[in-house]
């Protein structure tokens, strides 16, 4: 089987196990998981079989993290904010974009629909899911708008929206994140044992996956 058939495949057998914990250990968050989903998503022992790294940048085959803003403009019942899913870079200037989270956005699919598991090639993607899914590239400009903060219940102010974008994500590329503090561009410190905290561990410990040490960004 290709790779891409292993990903597809870690995809229909990952959906239900890993969206039905998450929405078990955050009840209040309905259905706004994606951040926990997507840090254990590539971590998870349906992902890590495949052998791809989780990888921020680079121009190789990875799996990578992606936070865009999620605006309906007025057709969902849920307010426009961050939103994060993954994508499968092939190698060969395709991506595959992979999203657990965003069906149940627009309120569309039931507890467990299906997920949403599209190919593009690398220079459309951006564009493709703004007109297709309104889930559009972060941004100084939708980020104070839609007044998104990405750092949530910690004592981080937001300054420059694009710098804690580039920090949370390569946070969530990180293993080191999971174990203690992660000093950001802007100099604040994030606690990320209780920015994460032992719900998303404990939700990585359900579905049998870990962190390993030594990824990040290249």
């Amino acid at each position: 089987m290709s790779k891409e058939g292993l990903v597809r495949l870690a995809v229909e057998d990952s959906y239900v196990p890993i969206l039905s914990d998450a929405l078990h250990e955050y009840p209040e968050r309905y259905p706004s998981v994606c951040g926990p989903v997507g840090i254990v998503l590539p971590r998870s022992p349906w992902f890590l079989d495949t052998g791809i790294p989780l990888q921020l940048g680079g121009d190789n085959e990875r799996f990578e993290l992606e936070i865009g803003i999620f605006d309906p403009g007025g057709s969902s019942r849920y307010k426009p904010g961050d939103h994060t899913h993954m994508r499968y870079y092939t190698g060969d200037g395709r991506v595959l974009y992979i999203d657990f989270v965003h069906p149940l956005l627009w309120g569309r699919a039931p507890m467990l629909g299906r997920p949403l598991v599209e190919m593009y090639r690398e220079d459309e993607i951006d564009q493709a899911l703004a007109e297709r899914h309104r889930l559009f590239p972060f941004s100084n400009a939708l980020a104070w708008q839609h007044k998104v903060n990405l750092w949530y219940g910690q004592s981080v102010p937001v300054v420059a929206p694009m710098t804690d974008y580039r920090d949370m994500q390569a946070a969530m590329h990180d293993n080191r994140a999971f174990d203690g503090v992660v000093t950001l561009n802007s100099g604040h410190i994030v606690d990320t044992r209780t920015f994460w905290g032992e719900r998303t561990r404990r939700l990585l410990q359900a579905v049998g996956g870990h962190a390993l040490g030594g990824v990040g960004t290249p």
